[in-house]
């Protein structure tokens, strides 16, 4: 399912409400009365239903009932109700009890009495009756996947069963309706659920090791009606091919992706035992999709056809005539993959580590992912090829093999040509080219040379190359759009056509120690800077990087990272003199990140004279981590003060030798959120400005005190200051308030904020109570390892969640009966 929801149009919703107004009928917070004909009804919450109850069991044609909670946790009991409705709604086809509630809902025998049912749904149910088995129309069941193990054995007479499935936690609250091939769902936990013929998925299957009389993989059988995704697990739980023909795989024509998986781990098992179960596990013609996990065979089985047609020398999935895709996943001992179907469109093989060598691969192929697998020695494109998306890592020597035939690689010195490639056309249609931590020959240096007529590729990463030294890129690669470049630890040199693409939006440089700018060429005037569309530029753990050319051109970018460059203390203009240029004044540049603010001030800030022209007019977001400066310079500190008009978040992360903020702090009048995170130098802070909204303090072990918080601070939290003994002056509009591992602070004001939704006290060993008179707004409050707090004062009746661990017995002992409180551990 690629989707999880769709939006309709408003017109569209209006004209269907309009039409249906006669029949269907949804109550939501309102006291509209139920009109007697209607056949289809939606309630949300409880209260809802108990408001509306003579109207709802007046409905006497009702065919369709739709219940969810109005919020999570609702506290009400709905099982009383429930009965009811069995019990008078006898000609119901579609039942759906939403989760959300407190309690689960219980069931009894009566559920049996639906008969003409076709869909059921049921969130949060303690168990199910027996009687299920008799809702002989039932052709939908979707259960809670918590009792999927504990289904009674009476659903296997369910004979018009099309789909049944297990809700995951996490779709619940998205209140999915149609999650039935989701993974994990574990329908062959009921005995013999082979008699359920009509089923058309059933999602995952795991192989029971024992009993297989009743849970074997013969059970799929008579399931001739699957379709879509089958998932067949722990395989090696079947003993030889004979057993795996019994599930008649290549009968189920309608399957259209098919997955085997054995123990990943389980390498101590005999590799021939693994070949005859897969060879009896042949799919039909029609597989679209294939994947095999953990398969411990040293070869690929032989399917062909059952007419005797082809010979023995045409092996390995030559029936497969349709697959357009194939993984191949942690088959460790596997070595060697034949001939491949033709039709084949995508190849991915992964952790195969004894594999030396892939075929020719299909004309037709056009994704190719090939990752841990570091035997590997040879692998070769096709001579006509389509490829659109290469992805290698960790994938031995065969990797030169690929990039020479492709004229990517080539000596140290020498340059690529497309006219000696020879792929015809993979210049024209490669999109994606990645290649990561994968070897070389001898580990000579090399060069990558990006061919000039690859004008289809938009994304480039390489990653963890000791042998590129140098990166050419040819003229014309016009939609290049995001280039990575990771952990080359002898790269020296990026080519002068590196930012030439006018599309490019993101260039990231990471950990490259020897990279360092050349000298501009003649007639090289967008070396660095011809991206026009670039919004992120990151340049990282680069310390002989000195300068880049031609700012001027970054008019585009949102996003600067820059950090490990301390060489990178001048920008030049690109006129070839070395005087400072600023990024363009229109330049909207929105996010920052460094761990020096004299580059900010030096790349951005233009001579005086001109300092109107200033393009931090639209910078919203600041970081400063890992800093070693000591202080800030008056250019810095006037950088606070005049030119960050804009800034709304503002982050110091890691300043080990920062002794104090910038004084001015309280100019930044846009400043809504403010970070200080592991400085553990600063032992106060400035006057803060007055539109703050949240103050995150951590890891500042000096800090005493915190005077003068703004009126509009919102949300403070407070986290590894142990210097910190009271929070004597909170301001009234505080609604979040955490406090955790302040080992001086002994209580909490006795007048907290009358505003205050949560609080969180964790870690405080000397808090002994909370104050008497909690806010009337609290809704959340958590107590975590404060061992002294014995008792709570009254809670107010807002409060809906109190979570409390780590406290002293006596505190649980006194509230276990309190449906409120939650003790854990």
């Amino acid at each position: 399912m690629k989707y999880l929801w769709y939006e309709m149009h408003d017109f569209l919703h209006d004209l269907a409400e309009n039409v249906s107004k006669d029949y269907c009928f949804r109550i939501e917070d309102d006291r509209r009365r139920i009109p007697a004909n209607v056949m289809h009804l939606s309630v949300v919450g409880y209260k809802n239903i108990s408001s509306h109850l003579p109207d709802i069991f007046k409905l006497v044609n009702l065919r369709t009932l739709i219940i969810v909670s109005s919020w999570p946790n609702e506290q009400d009991d709905i099982s009383g109700f429930v009965q009811q409705v069995f019990m008078k709604f006898k000609k119901l086809r579609m039942l759906h009890l939403g989760g959300g509630y407190d309690k689960v809902i219980k069931l009894d025998k009566s559920v049996g009495g639906l008969k003409l049912l076709r869909y059921l749904q049921m969130e949060e149910v303690e168990e199910l009756p027996e009687s299920l088995g008799k809702l002989y129309h039932l052709q939908f069941l979707v259960i809670d996947r918590s009792i999927m193990n504990k289904v009674p054995q009476e659903l296997n007479k369910l004979i018009n069963l099309r789909y049944m499935g297990g809700l995951d936690d996490r779709y619940k609250h998205w209140r999915l309706y149609y999650p039935f091939l989701r993974k994990g769902h574990r329908i062959t936990a009921i005995p013999l659920f082979g008699k359920l013929m009509s089923l058309q998925g059933i999602g995952r299957y795991e192989v029971c090791p024992t009993n297989k009389k009743r849970f074997g993989i013969g059970q799929l059988k008579n399931l001739q009606q699957l379709r879509g995704t089958l998932s067949i697990c722990n395989l090696e739980n079947v003993k030889d091919k004979a057993e795996a023909s019994e599930a008649l795989l290549k009968e189920k024509k309608h399957v259209e992706s098919l997955e085997l998986q054995w123990e990943r781990w389980s390498l101590e098992r005999d590799g021939s035992m693994d070949e005859g179960v897969l060879e009896g596990l042949q799919p039909h013609p029609n597989l679209g999709a294939l994947k095999l996990y953990g398969y411990n065979g040293v070869r690929l089985p032989k399917w062909t056809r059952d007419d005797g047609s082809l010979s023995s020398s045409d092996l390995y999935f030559i029936d497969l005539e349709r697959l357009h895709s194939l993984e191949i996943v942690y088959c460790r001992s596997l070595q060697q993959i034949p001939s491949l179907p033709r039709m084949l469109g995508r190849l991915v093989i992964q952790g195969c580590e004894n594999l030396s060598e892939v075929p020719l691969l299909p004309l037709g192929l056009r994704e190719l992912t090939v990752h841990g697998c570091p035997k590997l020695v040879q692998l070769q494109p096709p001579v006509s090829s389509r490829l659109e998306e290469l992805d290698l890592e960790d994938c031995g020597d065969g990797v030169e093999t690929m990039l020479s035939d492709m004229s990517l690689l080539c000596k140290d010195g020498e340059n690529g040509s497309s006219s000696n490639s020879n792929i015809q056309g993979v210049g024209f249609v490669l999109r994606k080219l990645r290649i990561g931590r994968c070897s070389i020959l001898g580990e000579n240096e090399k060069e990558l040379c990006l061919d000039k007529l690859m004008t289809s590729l938009t994304h480039l990463e390489l990653t963890g190359l000791p042998w590129l030294t140098s990166l050419l890129l040819g003229p014309n690669l016009t939609a290049l759009e995001d280039v990575t470049i990771e952990n080359c630890e002898n790269l020296r040199s990026i080519g002068n056509s590196l930012v030439l693409s006018s599309s490019l939006k993101s260039l990231c440089i990471t950990d490259c120690p020897r990279l360092a700018v050349q000298q501009q060429q003649q007639g090289d005037d967008q070396y660095w800077g011809g991206g026009v569309l670039m919004e992120r530029l990151y340049v990282t753990g680069c310390p002989e990087l000195t300068w880049l050319w031609n700012l001027n051109c970054f008019t585009s970018v949102r996003e600067l990272r820059v950090k490990g460059c301390p060489k990178l203390t001048l920008i030049k203009s690109g006129g070839g003199d070395d005087s400072l240029s600023p990024m363009p004044s229109s330049t909207p540049l929105e996010r920052v990140t460094i761990d020096d603010l004299s580059l900010l001030t030096a790349a951005l800030l233009p001579p005086p004279r001109r300092r109107e022209s200033l393009c931090l007019n639209s910078l919203s977001s600041l970081i400063i981590e890992e800093s070693t400066k000591p202080a800030f310079t008056a250019q810095q500190e006037e950088l606070f003060q005049h030119h960050l008009t804009s800034l709304t978040w503002l982050q110091f992360h890691d300043c080990l030798g920062l002794p104090s903020l910038p004084a001015n702090l309280e100019n930044l009048s846009s400043l809504t959120d403010l970070f200080i995170w592991d400085c553990p130098k600063i032992e106060s802070l400035p006057n803060l400005p007055a539109s703050l909204g949240q103050l995150s303090i951590s890891g500042c072990p000096k800090i005493e005190s915190l005077p003068n918080l703004p009126a509009s601070l919102g949300k403070l939290s407070i986290l590894g200051c142990p210097e910190i003994e009271s929070l004597p002056n909170l301001p009234a509009s505080v609604g979040e308030l955490s406090i955790e591992c302040c080992p001086k602070i002994e209580s909490l004001p006795p007048n907290l904020p009358a505003s205050l939704r949560e609080l969180h006290i964790w870690c405080c060993p000397k808090i002994e109570s909370l104050p008497p008179n909690l806010p009337a707004s609290l809704g959340q409050l958590s107590i975590r390892d404060c061992p002294k707090i014995e008792s709570l004062p009254n809670l107010p009746a807002s409060l809906e969640q109190v979570h409390i661990s780590g406290c002293h017995p006596r505190l649980k002992e006194k509230y276990r009966n309190d449906q409120k409180i939650h003790f854990q551990g």
